[in-house]
């Protein structure tokens, strides 16, 4: 599945595409392309970034307190081995997770 949501994501903009999700979607969007961070870096940290952006926090308060310290967990591990770029990127990311939903 994770694949699928990759491969879709790579033929589509992120703009066009997130406004048309609702946002327990594109959290759900978000959850999955924080799995294996390692590959296809650059479209995951694109798509998580601009999904984040795209975000209201109210649409998702449902779903937040799950589903955000997963996905900061997984950002937290990645950034630990990143360099570079993706470093920067996934620091970011980061930020602005824990701004949705502090711990």
């Amino acid at each position: 599945a994770l694949r699928a949501v990759e491969w879709l994501c790579g033929l589509v903009d992120p703009h066009d595409a997130l406004d048309a999700l609702s946002g327990p979607i594109v959290l759900s969007l978000v959850q999955q392309l924080a799995f294996a961070l390692a590959e296809e870096t650059d479209l995951k940290l694109k798509w998580i970034y601009e999904a984040l952006v795209a975000l209201n926090p109210e649409d998702i308060a449902q779903y937040a307190g799950e589903v955000i310290p997963m996905v900061t967990r997984m950002l937290d591990e990645f950034y630990q081995q990143a360099s570079g770029k993706h470093q920067k990127s996934t620091r970011a990311i980061l930020l602005m997770l824990r701004a949705m939903h502090p711990s």
